[in-house]
């Protein structure tokens, strides 16, 4: 009986496929052209980027805005503070922000007095808070964006006024993280 079934069938496929046509044809849809994962990839994420530099730009407009690493220390230069290697001992020692976007470097301005362009010394701590769980980037963008621990202020703009509660966002903030 097992060897009559595919007799049959096979006798059955072939009287229904025409002369000259295999019956074994394969007939799934074929799979769409994969586009090159590593550039979608790479173009998802610059889009991801240029849309978080967006919303930097316009968290860090209220204390300061963005300036390019080397508009910074001619800003220094020029009132006072600290020298190209300061600034670059101390983003060293990740005690002020900088990040790259669209290979230049940029620093948020609220990390400055603006009359002397001095460090402010309440960066450090917050900084020292989150710099083990941020990378540049990540940290920048923690800083512009409002803050549910800080009632929704970003906390650039509460860094001043409110130190301790901004530090203690950051604490929060580090411990979810870990």
């Amino acid at each position: 009986m097992q060897n009559v079934v595919p007799n049959v069938v096979g006798k059955l496929v072939q009287n229904l496929v025409p002369p000259g046509i295999s019956p074994f044809v394969d007939f799934r849809v074929p799979a769409p052209v994969q586009v090159n994962d590593a550039r979608a990839s790479r173009a998802a994420y610059a889009r991801q980027t240029d849309t978080e530099f967006v919303q930097m730009l316009d968290g860090f407009r209220a204390s300061g805005g963005l300036a390019r690493f080397q508009e910074v220390a001619e800003r220094c230069e020029h009132r006072g503070g600290p020298d190209i290697a300061t600034l670059s001992a101390c983003l060293a020692r990740k005690e002020i922000i900088c990040f790259e976007w669209q290979s230049q470097l940029w620093m948020p301005l609220f990390q400055f007095n603006p009359l002397h362009m001095t460090i402010r010394p309440q960066i450090q701590p917050v900084v020292a808070e989150l710099s083990c769980i941020y990378g540049p980037w990540d940290l920048a963008f923690w800083f512009s964006q409002p803050n549910p621990w800080l009632t929704d202020r970003a906390p650039a703009d509460a860094l001043l006024s409110d130190l301790p509660m901004v530090l203690q966002a950051a604490r929060a903030d580090r411990f979810i993280s870990n």
